[in-house]
């Protein structure tokens, strides 16, 4: 009796587990998933994409990323993504009043700011921005940059108060290169910093800024405004929303998406 109630238990777990994780189902559910984020901004599944290369912005705020150099759009199993070939490559969303995230908005219960996605960060990529509205100094907002330190990276993200001064939280272990991981990156304002990849988690309560700088930088994926130096590697899902959402969200879209990436 007992094995048999054991075998049940095991039946309804793997069937809960599949249910849950499975690639199938996660595609399934991915869209809906992003969607329902709290005051999403914007959000770039890679998969529409109009007849100049831009990719169109699922939120519903019109924010299109506009085709820069010579990304191309592919899919890896059920995902699509842009990739960025290091030579110019790269993705902008003009400045406006929905990406001036500042993290003081009365009306969000908890303000701040979040952003992230799925990234891969390829072997051939050089340190720098990978997502952020980041212009030249005086004009910084928020940046999720990368830095190489070969075979691995840490992840490390910024926000200014001024458009000069930065505060920021950086990964202290080392990320696997040409593998897909998520990273998520969230500031609570006067609280603190945190940035998440994959399982690892970081976090500087150290002299936060009660609030970021509306620059009129453009969001950019794979480079930052002056366009200086560009990664290699590819994006997917890529999304920034207007509050300091909860970890239990954030770990929610790791546990679900995941298996679409092998990870």
């Amino acid at each position: 009796m007992q094995k048999a109630n054991n075998a049940r238990l095991m039946e309804q777990v793997g069937s809960q587990y599949v249910k849950s994780y499975a690639a199938a189902t996660a595609w399934g559910n991915v869209a809906s998933m992003y969607l329902s984020l709290p005051m999403l901004r914007g959000f770039w599944p890679m998969g529409a994409v109009d007849d100049t290369g831009a990719v169109v912005d699922a939120s519903g705020m019109a924010n299109l990323l506009t085709y820069a150099g010579n990304p191309t759009y592919d899919w890896q199993g059920l995902v699509p993504y842009v990739d960025l070939d290091g030579t110019g490559d790269y993705l902008w969303g003009a400045d406006n009043a929905t990406l001036d995230i500042l993290g003081t908005e009365a009306f969000v219960a908890n303000p701040g700011l979040t952003l992230g996605g799925w990234f891969y960060i390829d072997a051939a990529t050089s340190s720098g921005p990978l997502f952020c509205k980041w212009g030249a100094a005086g004009s910084y907002s928020y940046l999720l940059q990368v830095v190489k330190s070969a075979p691995n990276y840490s992840a490390q993200f910024y926000v200014s108060v001024d458009g000069t001064a930065v505060v920021n939280v950086a990964q202290t272990t080392l990320q696997e290169l040409d593998t897909w991981a998520f990273i998520a990156c969230r500031f609570t304002p006067s609280t603190e910093l945190k940035i998440r990849t994959n399982m690892v988690v970081k976090e500087n309560v150290a002299a936060i800024p009660a609030g970021i700088f509306g620059s009129n930088a453009n969001l950019t994926i794979g480079t930052d405004t002056p366009a200086a130096t560009f990664r290699t590697g590819k994006v997917a899902y890529p999304f920034v929303c207007a509050a300091a959402i909860s970890d239990t969200i954030i770990a929610a879209l790791f546990h679900h998406t995941r298996a679409l990436f092998g990870v």
